[in-house]
């Protein structure tokens, strides 16, 4: 994610209405095209926005500000996101709600998610925004992150042309704490890991200055970071129960690529990911019958709303070449590796660790040696890095 900048800007009715009337109409739509239950999914996702916008919760940032200034309370701010996702995903995924009946994100163990992670982390700091963090700071009216967006669909297209050969390489089945463990012993497990990295980034880290962003509003923000971090697990969960699998990003962003490029006369039945039973569906199907498409479009109107309401909605006209290039470069990488990987830190890391896989603790064990060369990296698109603490 990026920390989103804080200025001053003009008049905040038309970006406020614009978001307003866009949710409204969409969520019409929605409801009579799909389900009255998609609507709900893109406001509960409007509701994400928000909440990313005015907690500047920035896994970019949050990361760096550890590996280069060792601060890591931005660390335990998403440990503390991913504890309150696990004391509801692990009961629900063990049955212990009747009708309930979803496996979460749990996937395989291998190269090819270790390769892409890293990718991923390499990526998210030369563009300066991960996933999320793209849609929220775009929506909160980010000029650069069109360019991050853009390329960040043609990296993810690209890599469904060659998942099948990456596929090949060697990986260990999924592993659930849910399924050894059972809910609660996979909680007294998760419990555990959260616990030791709070621990090791608490006593390997130093007193790097934090500094809150002052007065805090309801409406306007900005709000203290642990309030944001509780209301995204809060409807973290909620995604999940009313779609029945975690909250995702990088998947919208493959199939509008896939779209897309069907759209310019390409023919993608050749492609084995797209010759899936359920990727082809997706393809022909509106896009409002995606639930990751749908929570997409909430977050970028709810963070819309957010910056029209705090009065920061300014976009800039014009991008400096060198981060224009990490933004793209970042943008290609980000999507490239997410494919890979099985997401991003929403999809892949929130959404596994969350639903116990071990496959969500790999990614990030992965993607924070990618983080640190992009940090290295940073300088040559124009990019500063904080100062290491004293």
């Amino acid at each position: 994610m990026a920390t989103v900048s804080r200025g001053t800007t003009a008049p905040i009715n038309r970006p406020v209405w614009a978001a307003l009337i866009a949710l409204a109409l969409l969520a019409g739509v929605t409801a009579v095209t799909v389900s009255p239950r998609q609507a709900l999914l893109l406001i509960v996702a409007a509701g994400l926005g928000v909440a990313l916008y005015h907690g500047s919760l920035g896994f970019t940032a949050y990361w760096r500000r550890w590996l280069v200034a060792g601060e890591g309370r931005g660390v335990r701010i998403q440990l503390w996101i991913i504890a309150l996702g696990s004391l509801a995903f692990f009961p629900l995924i063990g049955g212990w709600l009747p009708g309930f009946n979803a496996p979460g994100m749990v996937m395989p163990l291998g190269l090819e998610l270790v390769f892409g992670a890293f990718l991923f982390g390499v990526g998210m700091q030369l563009a300066n925004g991960c996933g999320s963090g793209t849609l929220f700071t775009l929506g909160g009216g980010s000029t650069k992150m069109l360019f991050t967006l853009a390329a960040f669909i043609v990296g993810s297209l690209a890599a469904t042309f060659h998942l099948h050969l990456w596929r090949t390489l060697p990986q260990l089945p999924p592993v659930s704490l849910v399924d050894e463990l059972g809910a609660g012993g996979g909680l007294a497990v998760q419990a555990g890991l959260i616990a030791l990295l709070v621990a090791v980034t608490t006593l390997t880290g130093r007193r790097a200055a934090w500094t809150d962003a002052g007065p805090t509003s309801f409406l306007r923000g900005p709000w203290p970071p642990y309030a944001a971090a509780t209301v995204l697990g809060a409807l973290a969960i909620l995604v999940f129960v009313i779609q029945g699998y975690p909250w995702g990003v990088t998947f919208a962003f493959t199939l509008w690529g896939g779209k897309l490029y069907e759209a310019a006369g390409g023919d993608l039945s050749t492609v084995p990911f797209w010759s899936a039973a359920w990727a082809q569906r997706a393809l022909d199907e509106s896009e409002l019958r995606n639930g990751t498409s749908v929570t997409t479009f909430g977050i970028m109107l709810g963070a819309l709303l957010a910056a029209g309401v705090a009065g920061r909605f300014a976009p800039t006209r014009s991008v400096p070449w060198r981060p224009a290039l990490g933004a793209v470069l970042g943008g290609l990488i980000m999507g490239y590796g997410a494919r890979l990987a099985y997401g991003c830190n929403i999809g892949a890391f929130l959404g596994g660790t969350m639903s116990g896989s071990l496959h969500g603790w790999l990614w990030i064990a992965a993607a924070l040696p990618g983080c640190w060369l992009g940090i290295r990296l940073r300088p040559t698109f124009g990019l500063a890095n904080e100062a290491p603490a004293k």
